[in-house]
């Protein structure tokens, strides 16, 4: 049953911080104020966090602890509810899918955003650059850098996600 269905949180969490900051040797996002292991972005924590961005980056406890309440309130609902929402429609494991994938998809492009990914592209066959075309289309945003965003597909997040969450979870 997948309302039961255990997550590993220090492998999925190791798996996060794999894939978003090179198991933390990127903290500092330059294109946005994506932020340490989990590059939460610190612009939706500072009201909330007492120091300032640069202090976050070297909180590896503060930065957990933003990240579990995170995972237990959002990540883990998303990927069980999109799931069971999905897979009568369209069989996800013929794509590689289960709720934990999904999980990380939604850490990725959020709620939304692993639903238009799903629907759209998955499902309806839509290019990511037509449904995200301010992540991979013509109009890709520009960073707080000044550069184009370099965004991961989502495919090849969770393939980098998968790898080091499925080693922990042997």
């Amino acid at each position: 049953d997948i309302k039961n269905m255990d997550y590993d949180f220090d492998a999925f969490a190791a798996g996060i911080a794999d894939v978003e900051s090179v198991g933390g040797k990127l903290m500092i996002n330059k294109q946005s104020t994506a932020t340490g292991l989990y590059q939460r972005l610190f612009s939706e924590i500072k009201d909330r966090y007492p120091g300032t961005r640069d202090e976050f980056s070297k909180d590896l406890k503060a930065q957990k602890r933003f990240f579990k309440e995170r995972f237990d309130k959002n990540i883990v609902k998303d990927g069980r509810e999109l799931f069971e929402e999905y897979d009568p429609q369209m069989n996800l494991s013929k794509y590689g899918l289960d709720p934990v994938k999904i999980s990380a998809l939604s850490n990725m492009l959020g709620r939304r955003g692993t639903r238009k990914y799903l629907g759209n592209v998955l499902r309806d066959g839509k290019s990511l650059e037509e449904v995200f075309p301010t992540k991979y289309g013509p109009n890709r945003q520009l960073g707080l850098d000044g550069k184009l965003l370099e965004n991961k597909t989502p495919e090849e997040y969770i393939e980098q996600f998968y790898k080091v969450y499925s080693e922990r979870t042997r």
